[in-house]
C-alpha cells in the first residue's frame, strides 16, 4: 500500500511539472509590424513574430495575396529587443504620427505590448529598428 501511495504521488508531481513547462512555453506575440494603406500603391501587410520562433506574414494589398508562415532565429529577435530597449522604444509612443498627413503610409511596430505608430520623420533609431526587423524576415514582400 505504501508503494502504491508513493507511485501515485510520483505520477501526480511529474504531471504538474509537465503542465508548468507547457504553460511557460505558451505561444505569445513578441513583436509585430504593420504597414497601412496610403493613397498610392504602398505595400500593405502585417508580420507577427511569436515566442516559439515562428511567425506569419499576412499580405493584404499591393503585394501577393495570402499568408506565409516562417521560422526565425530567436537570437536575432533577442538582438532586436535589446536594441529596442537601448533606444527606449517603450517611451516613444506616437510622437511621429500626424493624422493630418493623408498620403504618407502609416507604420506600426509592437514590441512586448508597447506600440509605436508613425508616418512622418521618425528618428534614425526608429528607422534602424524597422530595418533590423525587415532583415530577419525570410519572405519577400
Amino acid at each position: 500500500m505504501k508503494n502504491l501511495i508513493i507511485l501515485v504521488l510520483l505520477f501526480s508531481i511529474s504531471s504538474c511539472l509537465v503542465f508548468k513547462k507547457h504553460k511557460y512555453t505558451e505561444k505569445k506575440i513578441v513583436l509585430s509590424m504593420q504597414n497601412f494603406p496610403c493613397k498610392g500603391n504602398c505595400p500593405v501587410y502585417k508580420v507577427t513574430f511569436y515566442s516559439d520562433g515562428t511567425g506569419v506574414f499576412n499580405y493584404i494589398k499591393n503585394t501577393k495575396k495570402g499568408k506565409d508562415y516562417f521560422k526565425y532565429s530567436i537570437a536575432d529577435l533577442d538582438e532586436i529587443i535589446l536594441y529596442s530597449e537601448k533606444i527606449k522604444f517603450s517611451e516613444i509612443g506616437n510622437k511621429y504620427y500626424n493624422s493630418g498627413l493623408q498620403d504618407l503610409q502609416i507604420k506600426t511596430i509592437l514590441i512586448k505590448e508597447h506600440s509605436v505608430k508613425y508616418n512622418e520623420n521618425p528618428p534614425e533609431e526608429l528607422r534602424e529598428l524597422y530595418n533590423k526587423i525587415s532583415i530577419i524576415l525570410p519572405v519577400e514582400y
